[in-house]
């Protein structure tokens, strides 16, 4: 597809006001508090509203698409996980998040584990679950400059990793919240346009839409069916107990309860994101039945080997050229970065707070860093990162980005939630419970996904993957809440007497019920 001047415009102007959001925000970063946690100045609303815009990625708007638009009912699951998983956040952990921590999740283990063990796991965690949720946003974010500017797919993520650092590293947490905000309400608005013009184009409304395009898929009845993406029963329970556990533990949301001022702000937040996903995804699921009515047997989105042009993740920009021409495709497009960047800024963010807040304050400084320093590393962090995602971006080219989205859900869910759930919800865990258990969660995880077909076949070409399952979490997270309970009951040592007498101390219902402050100070 060559490039065109109106969506090249639309996409200009869209960039540039993000860019002097992001100058703005520079301007009021300065401290560690504010580069992190915004200073904990957001309300229930807005946080509510940036929570949204950093979950519903390039893999919700171009991967699920994607799937809906090959496989059908399978891009129904993939969408459950947001709807069920905030719920279960808002109940379970939005308060004691909130009334524990102060920049990161790790810190609230620290509040009850003040071990350096525990942060090292917890951080390590986060950085795997950050970067592999990086490498589907950077191939997302290829393939969208690919199409719309017609550049080579290396450069194309390249110009996507140089714009990550630039507004991370200005902007820090308030510029990533101001983004993510703005990107919601526009994302909102694009799925609207785009599903208003596909029905007004097509002449159907929601309800035929799912009718016509089982009639037309080339899968015929059996669009209809799950089992298509997902080929047989234990991945389809896989996936699902990924993503609802995973919901819990990704460290760039968790992140967020931390840039409200009190729990009842944090509650808010979780109320208001659950709101907008579950309208968003079902609107999203009505346009994917419009887009295969629209793009049925047309061989102009075709590139000389017969597949779509920029893959079946450029399926809703596809339509959008054909039905609002290079206008709609440039608004599109624009938005759909706009989401990526969003996502890709938070990730960012939660991968250099664990490199240097984590570990370089926490652990090698010992906490005796000043804020400068601090958020100098944090800085420096930001750039050896933006590299890595480049890297793994342009090696997993062509990869399905909702399923390279939920292999971030796999290791946050075997690594993150169970130590979470554990430190805050029981009191007999100890920490040592939580490190073995943490690092068994992570070499299973990370070991079986690995040797699974989508990486081991289609990322590094190999044939015949040792592991049939395309995810793991059914066998990794039980393996990891099962080594923590296993060694936490036989723990009896001085530190696991420590941790659970803290317990009583830091979370008692009543103690909660009062506390509105962080019990944590930097």
């Amino acid at each position: 597809m060559a490039p065109n001047l109106a969506s090249i415009l639309t996409f200009v102007l869209i960039l540039g006001a993000s860019l002097l959001i992001t100058w703005q925000a520079g301007r009021r970063t300065r401290s560690s508090s504010e580069f992190y946690a915004a200073s904990h100045s957001i309300g229930g609303f807005s946080n509510g509203l940036a929570i949204a815009g950093d979950h519903l990625s390039a893999g919700t708007l171009l991967g699920v698409t994607a799937v809906i638009y090959t496989d059908g009912y399978d891009g129904l699951i993939y969408m459950t996980g947001g709807a069920v998983g905030y719920p279960l956040l808002m109940c379970l952990l939005a308060e004691r998040l909130r009334n524990l921590g102060s920049y990161t999740f790790v810190d609230v283990l620290s509040a009850r584990f003040r071990e350096t063990s525990i942060r090292v796991l917890a951080a390590t965690g986060t950085l795997v679950a950050a970067v592999l949720y990086l490498i589907s946003q950077m191939v997302a974010g290829g393939a969208l400059f690919e199409v719309l500017f017609g550049i080579r797919y290396p450069y194309a993520v390249a110009m996507v990793g140089g714009l990550t650092v630039l507004y991370v590293s200005v902007g820090g947490m308030l510029a990533t919240t101001w983004v993510q905000m703005t990107k919601a309400v526009l994302l909102m608005m694009s799925i609207l346009v785009l599903l208003a013009l596909l029905m007004l184009n097509l002449g159907e409304g929601p309800l035929s839409l799912l009718e016509s395009a089982a009639r037309v898929h080339q899968r015929g009845e059996e669009w209809l069916s799950p089992g298509q993406f997902l080929p047989d029963r234990i991945s389809i329970f896989a996936f699902v107990l990924t993503g609802l556990v995973g919901m819990v533990g990704l460290p760039h949301l968790l992140m967020r309860f931390f840039t409200v001022p009190d729990a009842r702000q944090a509650r808010r937040s979780a109320v208001y994101a659950t709101g907008y996903i579950v309208t968003f995804s079902l609107l999203l699921w009505i346009t994917g039945l419009g887009i295969i009515v629209l793009l049925a047997g047309n061989t102009e989105i075709l590139n000389e080997q017969g597949g779509m042009i920029g893959s079946t993740n450029m399926a809703i920009m596809h339509a959008a050229r054909i039905i609002g021409g290079n206008l709609l495709l440039g608004f599109m497009a624009s938005v759909a970065f706009a989401t990526l960047l969003a996502v890709v800024c938070g990730l960012v963010l939660a991968a250099a707070a664990a490199l240097a807040h984590d570990l370089y304050t926490g652990v090698l400084k010992r906490g005796r860093a000043d804020d400068r320093t601090e958020v100098r590393a944090s800085r420096i962090s930001v750039v050896g990162l933006g590299v890595v995602a480049v890297a793994l971006g342009i090696q997993f080219r062509g990869q399905n980005v909702a399923y390279l989205t939920a292999l971030a859900f796999t290791v946050a869910a075997s690594v993150n939630t169970p130590a979470l759930v554990a430190a805050l919800f029981w009191r007999g865990a100890s920490a040592r419970g939580l490190i073995i258990g943490g690092w068994v969660g992570m070499v299973v995880s990370v070991v079986l996904l690995a040797l699974s077909p989508a990486v081991w076949e289609g990322a590094l070409g190999l044939e015949n993957a040792p592991f049939p399952w395309i995810y793991p979490g059914l066998f990794s997270i039980p393996a990891a809440a099962l080594v923590i309970v296993v060694v936490s009951l036989a723990d009896r040592s001085p530190g696991a007497m420590i941790g659970r007498g803290r317990y009583d101390e830091l979370l008692a219902p009543s103690v909660l019920g009062r506390r509105d402050t962080p019990v944590i100070r930097h």
